[in-house]
């Protein structure tokens, strides 16, 4: 029995589900209940068994129930709940039958198994999650039509046959029987990897395209595409296609090329050939096909692809490049002759328009301090091809039409799919109108367009007047953008803040990462910029410089502004905040204005409850701290279910409790766009569809290897209400921090029966949410999110803005250009309306660079913060960085905060030299580029600054040839001499003291480290050895060490370690950076030892050198950071002169000097204050007791004294001697 019992146990402790997630177990008491593996789902509505088994670890008797729940269309087959009796220390197993019915998805679904035994009653819940392969669900799109559209083009039209709707895909494989896929699918067919899909291609120039590819996994196939065509009474009908095929890899053999033919079926006769054509031609090859004898007829046009006669589908990727019927007669194009006509007309009227002059389909637009005047001269097809000209006093800009798409098809075009009736072109009361009455896809509806002016803008706005949508939403509009310009553009701007100068092609995508905002703007050759916004969330900045294109591209009934200047972009913008966007703040950014963010990701509750009250008496207190992974299973899993918090209430409540008494507010992380499927009450009628009906995909939690689903924005409101109502009853935080909503572009989505949402629903909903909470939590509660896209101002306070660089990869823009820099781009539009925490996460801030230099606390970090007047934020509670950040910049950062943004330039045409101008005489003035600027009396090296509000200011500049740091308010003088200091705070209590390399024969060496242990060291704690090339990606680990102690080494003292190596084989000659610490095998966590480290929080050990397998040691060169005083020189500010740094505050004779936490000994001169000739200094403990009284030398009314290393604070009191 005893053995038996083991092996029963074993089995439970060493289960691992399939799908991951948590395995499927739980133990209440004696109770172990866990559901067994349940193999992946292949076939639907086809019982399967689910075993159960309990085990009783206790010394008595267990009874009860289990009940078996599944979720939507899955079935309980016979009893869902079955009794069970346990003698002790046995198990039994319970079987249960499930079926998934139809309807169910190819997704994970969970069961659950409910057990409940005792008196009273004790509960345990297990869940399992079950995977449904694709292959049990039958595809079924609900996008595609189930039948072919019977295409119907009209005299005079060109229609495009890349449209996925208007084709139905066969294919065959071995020359078998063809295998028909669904009307309109397009993508890559699974077991054949035959392809049609439509996209644009380069082939010597871009064009619309059918991608296509034959079978080719299974053997080799052909692939051709139908489409049903009924033919009016006319001629000539043609179709226009060119061919061409991709481009091999080097590492891919070439294509022998892909065969083009063009089928015609007529009557039910066989295909007939009218053309044919094998090319592995990676050039367009055009051609025409006559198709005029099938006037007024209806037929089935093929369009085929295949192999060749050789059957070789080796990279046979072919295209269609802009497949078109030319039906009839075509009216002749406008003339370039006509379009520059028009364009000299627009420039005229909106040259008279500027000077008062009124005529029809021109205005006058009164900016901020200038007037511009602008006009519209319609196109043949309205405002489709119109000309819009600009002009102001700097210079003119032409933009030639605007695109127009209705469900995927354009307006106005020389190929479209739309049936235009009739268009109207009227100037009406000063407004310019379009209509178009037409058909899409065989649904009538009107689209509008009106043009008219709003302040210093130009706007049009888009309707559907009257329409009435289907259930998958159509007709709307699916693409409004502006034309090209005819003049190139040499800066853009956009998010939170970046310019490009000579931008290469790109196109950012919405989100909060990148296009974070609702305008973009651009700096024109010809002298004028331009500022772009829509009120519906846009989709893409697409940025074209050989077309000359900058749009800003969006869709549904949306509104688009044009803002010209002749004073920058930026003018520009502030036109567009005051006379089109005109935000309202939500009511908590006037409770968070000025705040300082203290974010944490993970650590100790009862660390971040001391740290929270150490920084409050560094002064640290007018802040929020947000405090992220405390959920209750672990950080973004299982979620909605947050409740209880991981490692306990009581601690947890410990830091609440400590932001309370200090008045810092605590801010809780939650998520709604994260549903888990073995969370409570989890149903795919909560999560959001894509257009092929299948449900969307959200995070995947990669360290549980878990997969979550997005939530529906109709759906999560229930489940937020619950959470809130636990936060207010048990934690009554201050605000909460909801994760993703402002960090990634509101969608479309689809409901789970095919319902189609605009992405406007999306935003109304994810604003609810703050509104909720803020019901909930009260009126001066906090709303937070991460990054900070603008399309929630008035709902969401503020974001952790997450600032990334133009060129950076890691949660930057990853574009090109000439030059690019940060700029405070969403703050010219939000700024007042909605805080932004400086530059965000300093790991997505510092975009892939170092974080000392780029990161938290960095100078590059704190000049992006006061640019935009934003407020600081940095990691927390507590840390040397964190106290620096607040002295520097939150007086100065306050005061800016409550001012207006007025203005913004780059000072000699330098978008590394910046100036920003606020209300109240508030000025920043920056340094972003590579050399020392002189502003003002004072050089400012890079990412230096100038920054001054009110009584506040803040600097950081060139000191006695020292970069330093200063600032001054009512509250007290902060000076900064940038001297080394020894970091502690939140590191671990041990430093290396010595690496020492003793070489062997040759492959062959041992290495001692020497350390020392400041308190014993937890058992768990390992050390560790990494030879490294930092050349590699990573931490480039090459090979390791195993580190062995002599005698115990947990307590404090001095210990000796060592590894003997020997070198692999493969290891050749070369530098190998020596890394080393200590981690926990339990969690794969390091404890970062103090002294210098790497990022990856290792010990820096020198190098290894390796020559012809003989081994020698090189130390670790000192740093070369030139932004530290390493040397200790002697800094003056004012009356002040230190080599150290720290905060004074109070008035009078007596006054507190407070060094920077993990301060160094340093010295200080002070001049004395008039009538006094004497200063006393004692030393302040943490708890404000007195240690002792400094020594202090007097001079020449001068006093002069060392703060030692490690001091907290320091009493002055002068006086008379």
């Amino acid at each position: 029995m005893r053995s038996a019992f083991l092996c029963i146990a074993f089995m439970f402790f060493s289960y691992t589900t399939a799908c991951a997630f948590n395995d499927p177990v739980d133990t209440v008491g004696p109770l172990t209940l866990r559901i067994e593996n349940i193999p992946p789902v292949e076939r639907l509505n086809t019982p399967f068994e689910v075993s159960v088994t309990l085990l009783n670890s206790g010394r008595d008797e267990i009874s009860g129930s289990v009940r078996i729940g599944v979720i939507d269309e899955w079935r309980v087959i016979g009893q869902d709940k079955l009794p069970f009796r346990i003698p002790p220390q046995s198990a039994e197993s319970l079987a249960f039958k499930l079926t998934a019915g139809s309807g169910t998805h190819a997704a994970l679904y969970p069961v659950h198994a409910y057990a409940e035994f005792g008196r009273p009653p004790r509960r345990a819940h297990a869940v399992a999650i079950v995977q449904v392969l694709p292959s049990a669900v039958a595809p079924k799109p609900p996008a595609a039509p189930t039948t072919r559209i019977i295409l119907k083009p009209q005299p005079g039209q060109q229609l495009p046959l890349e449209v996925p709707r208007f084709w139905q895909p066969f294919l065959t494989v071995d020359g078998g029987n063809p295998l028909p896929l669904p009307p309109g699918f397009s993508g890559s067919e699974a077991a054949t990897g035959a392809m049609a899909t439509s996209r644009e291609a380069d082939r010597g120039g871009v064009l619309p395209a059918i991608a296509v590819h034959p079978p080719w996994r299974t053997g080799w196939g052909t692939i051709w595409l139908d489409y049903n065509v009924l033919l009016p009474l006319t001629k000539p009908i043609l179709l226009s296609f060119s061919n061409a095929i991709r481009d091999n890899t080097a590492s891919e053999p070439p294509s022998d090329g892909v065969q083009f033919r063009v089928y015609v079926i007529h009557s039910g006769s066989p295909p007939r050939l009218l053309f044919d054509r094998f090319t592995d031609s990676k050039r367009w090859q055009s051609a025409e096909v006559d198709l005029s004898e099938y006037a007024g007829k209806k037929i089935t046009l093929r369009l085929w692809a295949g192999p060749g006669p050789r059957n070789d589908t080796t990279c046979d990727e072919g295209y269609w490049g802009k497949p078109t019927l030319i039906v009839g007669p075509q009216k002749p194009a406008e003339t370039e002759a006509s379009l520059r006509r028009r364009e000299s007309l627009a420039l005229e009227r909106a040259r008279s328009a500027r000077l008062g002059k009124k005529a029809p389909f021109s205005w006058l637009l009164r900016g901020i301090g200038e007037t511009c005047g602008a006009a519209l001269i319609p196109g043949p097809n309205g405002i489709t091809d119109s000309v819009i000209a600009f002009s102001g006093a700097a210079g003119n800009l032409v933009l030639k039409g605007v695109n127009v798409q209705i469900d995927g098809l354009a307006l106005g075009a020389e190929r479209s799919a739309l049936v235009v009736h009739s268009r109207r072109s009227e100037w009406q009361n000063g407004k310019a109108v379009f209509l178009y009455r037409l058909d899409s896809n065989g649904l009538p509806c009107t689209a509008k367009a009106v043009v008219y002016s709003q302040g210093g803008a130009l706007r049009i706005q888009f309707s559907m007047p009257n329409v009435r949508r289907n259930a998958r939403g159509n007709p709307r509009f699916t693409l409004l953008s502006i034309g090209p310009a005819n003049r190139r553009a040499v800066r853009v701007y956009a998010g939170f803040g970046n310019v490009v100068s000579e931008p290469q092609p790109f196109d950012l995508w919405a989100g909060g990462f990148t296009l974070s905002t609702r305008h973009v703007g651009a700096d024109y050759d010809s002298g004028l910029s331009l500022v772009q916004a829509s009120d519906v969330f846009p989709d893409v900045f697409r940025v074209r410089p050989q077309e000359r294109l900058y749009a800003l591209v969006t869709h549904h009934d949306a509104t688009l502004s044009l803002i010209p200047s002749s004073h920058g972009a930026f003018a520009a913008a502030r036109t567009y905040r005051e006379h089109v966007a005109k935000f309202r703040p939500a009511p908590g950014v006037a409770v968070l204005s000025g705040k300082m963010c203290l974010d944490q990701w993970g650590g100790d509750y009862l660390q971040a409850a001391a740290d929270i009250r150490r920084a409050a008496a560094y002064g640290i207190r007018d802040a929020v701290f947000v405090k992220h992974v405390w959920q209750r299973w672990g950080y973004d899993y299982r979620l909605p279910d947050i409740f209880p918090p991981e490692g306990g209430l009581e601690r947890f409540l410990q830091m609440v409790r400590a932001c309370k008494q200090t008045g810092i507010l605590f801010v809780p992380h939650d998520n709604y766009i994260d549903f888990y499927p073995d969370a409570t009450g989890f149903s795919y009628k909560h999560i959001l569809f894509n257009e092929d009906g299948t449900p969307q995909l959200a995070w995947y939690n990669e360290w549980r290897r878990a997969q979550s689903y997005r939530w529906s924005p109709l759906a999560f409101k229930p489940f937020l209400l619950r959470n809130m109502r636990l936060l207010r009853r048990y934690v009554a935080p201050d605000g909460i921090f909801v994760d993703v909503f402002s960090a990634i572009a509101p969608m479309d989505f689809y409901d789970r029966s095919g319902r189609f949402y605009p992405k406007t629903v999306t935003l109304s909903k994810w604003g609810e949410c703050f509104d909720l909470f803020r019901a909930g939590f009260g009126p001066r509660s906090v709303t937070i999110s991460e990054a900070g896209c603008d399309g929630l101002i008035g709902h969401l306070d503020g974001g952790e803005s997450d600032h990334g660089s133009a060129f950076g990869t890691f949660a930057g823009w990853n574009v090109r250009g000439a030059d690019a820099e940060r700029v405070p781009w969403h703050d010219m539009a939000s700024h007042g309306s909605f805080i932004l925490f400086a530059g965000g996460l300093g790991d997505r801030y510092r975009s892939g660079l170092p974080s000392d230099e780029h990161g938290y606390g960095s100078d590059d970090y704190l000049t992006t913060t006061v640019l935009g007047g934003r407020n600081p934020m940095c990691d927390g509670p507590f840390n040397r960085r964190a106290v620096m950040t607040y002295w520097l910049l939150h007086d100065v950062c306050a005061n800016l905060a409550r001012q207006p943004m007025l203005a913004h330039r780059f000072v000699g045409g330098d978008i590394h030299r910046q100036e920003v101008r606020f209300g109240g005489n508030g000025l920043v003035v920056a340094n972003r580029g590579s050399t020392d600027w002189m502003v003002q009396g004072k050089v400012l090296p890079p990412f230096g600054f100038i920054a001054k509000c009110g009584s506040a200011r803040a600097e950081i500049t060139r000191r006695n040839g020292v970069i330093t740091a200063y600032s001054e308010s009512p509250n007290g003088i902060f000076v900064d001499a940038r001297t080394p200091f020894n970091p502690i705070i939140g590191r671990g209590p041990i430093t290396p003291a010595k690496v020492e390399l003793i070489p062997r024969e040759p492959g062959r060496f041992s290495l001692r480290i020497t350390w020392t242990v400041h308190a014993p060291i937890p058992a768990d704690y390992q050390p560790y050895l990494h030879f490294s090339d930092l050349t590699q990606p990573g931490e480039g680990i090459v090979f390791q060490g195993l580190l062995s102690f002599d005698g115990e080494w947990r307590s404090p003292g001095t210990h000796s370690s060592t590894a003997d190596l020997i070198l692999p084989p493969e290891i050749q000659d070369g530098r190998f950076a020596v890394r080393f610490g200590l981690w926990n095998p339990k969690t794969g966590g390091r404890m970062v030892p103090r002294g210098r480290v790497d990022e990856g929080g290792r010990a820096l050990g020198g190098y290894l050198i390796v020559r012809n397998r003989t081994c020698s040691y090189q130390e670790e060169p000192l740093p070369e950071n030139p932004r530290v005083n390493y040397k200790k020189t002697m800094v003056t500010f004012g009356t002040i002169s230190t080599n150290g740094a720290f905060r004074i505050t109070g008035t009078g004779r007596s006054k507190l000097l407070m060094p920077l936490p993990e301060s160094d000994e340093f010295r200080v001169r002070i001049k004395l204050p008039k009538g006094s000739n004497k200063l006393t200094v004692t030393a302040l403990a943490e708890n404000w007791r007195a240690v002792g009284q400094l020594p202090v030398s007097i001079k020449a009314g001068t006093a002069e004294f060392s703060v030692p290393a490690g001091t907290f604070a320091c009493r002055l009191l002068f006086g008379k001697g």
